[in-house]
This record gives C-alpha cells, structure tokens and sequence, in this order.
C-alpha cells in the first residue's frame, strides 16, 4: 500500500514540476518576445502626407499637421501597443532631422492653420515678386530659402551683393542657409515675419 501510495506522490510531484516548469519558461519566451512601447526609427516625409520609414513600410500621417517640404528626412516615433505586428504601431512623433526646418514647421503650426494655409519651400532665385504680391490671395506660406556666405559676426552675403542677418555670430567664409518665412497675411513686399538659421528662430 505504502509503495503505491509513494509512487502516486512521486507522480504527482513529477507533474507539479513540469507544470511550474512549463510555466516558468513560456513566460521567459513571452518577455524575449515582447515589444516595448515606443521605437524609433528614419524614414522620409513626402509632400504627399506619406513617410517612407527605413523598414520599407509607408505610413500616412496628416498633411495639415506638419509644414515641411517634400523629401525632408525625419525621425518617426511610434508606438507599438506591445503587439509584435509593426502594423498596429501607431505615429506619435516626427521631428525632421534639419534642425532650422523643425523651427520653421513648429513655428508655422503653432501660428497658422494647416487646413487654411499651404506652405511652399522655396529657393531665392525662384520667388518672383508676383508670388509675394498675391500669397494673401492665394493662401500661401512661402519659406524662401536663402544660401549665403558669411562675412563674419551676424551677417552674410548672397546673390548680388544682398545682405542677410543671421541669429548667431558665424565665422567668415563659412556657407549658411537661412530659412525666411513670409507673412501670409498681407502683400506687402518686406514682411519676412520669421527667420531660422544655425539652429535658431526668430
């Protein structure tokens, strides 16, 4: 009696033990597998509203949230909701990876409407003073784009012998590209309202 009473212990404590065991390492296996909540990740922001990240996904995120230009190289934070499905992740955060066009598009959605407003990058040489004349009319954010070259301190040159101020002291002979954001608000031919350079605003 006691021999068969040991022998069912002895199972059952088997039993016990490969459950506990069991267990233990389907956790071990979850946690491995699990996601965190948040990654990170490049990619590229299109004009379209769409970003390519550099996993080769494509995501569609809202145009008139953002005010950069097309092709701008971005920084996307998602977050995954713990799934290990890269297609339930979810954009919280895009941050351009050009410091003065983060500063241009925080400023431009932090005073104006997206869904009123379109916003236009725009190199110097290609501004027309009819673009300038006629944006109130046509709704349009013009950030021009201005390359020059730095004359020492805070000012620069470019073009033909322009002069253009910077937000910081540069050393001379370096190129710097400055960002000029046009008040959309009127025609009036001096209302650059906004400058970003050497990763300021102001």
């Amino acid at each position: 009696m006691k021999t068969k009473q040991n022998k069912t212990i002895k199972i059952l404590l088997a039993v016990a033990l490969m459950f506990t065991a069991f267990l233990i390492f389907g956790n071990t296996v979850h946690a491995k597998t699990k996601r965190s909540t948040y990654r990170t990740i490049n990619g590229i922001y299109n004009s379209d509203g769409t970003i390519d990240t550099a996993d080769g996904y494509c995501w569609k995120v809202r145009k008139e949230s953002y005010a950069y230009p097309g092709t701008t190289v971005v920084t996307v934070k998602f977050n995954t909701h713990r799934t290990k499905n890269k297609l339930d992740d979810s954009v919280v955060n895009i941050v351009a990876k050009n410091r003065n066009i983060q500063l241009v598009n925080d400023y431009i959605s932090r005073n104006y409407d997206l869904n009123a407003y379109k916003v236009k990058y725009i190199n110097t040489g290609k501004l027309t003073d009819r673009m300038i004349r006629e944006r109130a009319t046509r709704h349009t954010i013009y950030v021009e784009i201005i390359k020059s070259v730095s004359a020492g301190g805070r000012h620069g040159t470019y073009g033909k012998n322009y002069y253009i101020a910077y937000n910081k002291r540069v050393r001379k002979g370096k190129h710097v590209t400055s960002y000029c954001v046009w008040n959309p608000c009127n025609s009036y031919c001096d209302d650059v309202e906004a400058v970003a350079d050497n990763g300021k605003i102001r």
